[in-house]
């Protein structure tokens, strides 16, 4: 077993999102993006005699919570586009996320605000939470690039 020596960086302002036209700023400085299969992606039966077979449930969609600055005007932006699809449905848009300084990347096509933000005030501001539902969508859970000697 080896070593591994190089150094690789994570850094969240390399964190890109965007939802169709809009591109997602305003971040808190805690955790801003969470995104969840909806389901598993396989099932698993034992029979009587303890054979086993698995079962692919094609399960490709996904809930994502993106995390805002009460401040951040993505809360405006966002809040016409969900105005826009309870009145009209034309709300179906691409949801895109990735790490430009690694390899992790979610692409929706179809991606819809499922949930509006709860909203609470106090006396410092807060952040607004908004909860999208995907269709078929390509998820890669990958790492960050080696930054050794790379100047």
């Amino acid at each position: 077993m080896g070593v591994d020596t190089k150094t690789r960086t994570y850094d969240a302002a390399k964190i890109g999102m965007t939802f169709g036209i809009h591109t997602i700023t305003g971040l808190p400085d805690d955790s801003f993006v969470n995104i969840a299969p909806t389901g598993a992606a396989f099932s698993t039966q034992v029979g009587a005699d303890g054979g086993v077979d698995r079962t692919n449930l094609n399960m490709f969609s996904y809930i994502v919570t993106i995390t805002v600055k009460q401040t951040s005007p993505t809360n405006d932006a966002l809040s016409k586009l969900h105005a826009a699809d309870k009145l009209s449905n034309v709300g179906v848009l691409p949801l895109m996320i990735n790490d430009s300084n690694g390899t992790s990347i979610l692409a929706a096509p179809l991606a819809w605000i499922a949930e509006e933000p709860e909203v609470g005030n106090g006396k410092e501001a807060g952040t607004r939470e908004w909860t999208f539902h995907t269709g078929i969508s390509a998820n890669f859970v990958g790492g960050n690039f080696d930054n050794t000697g790379a100047i």
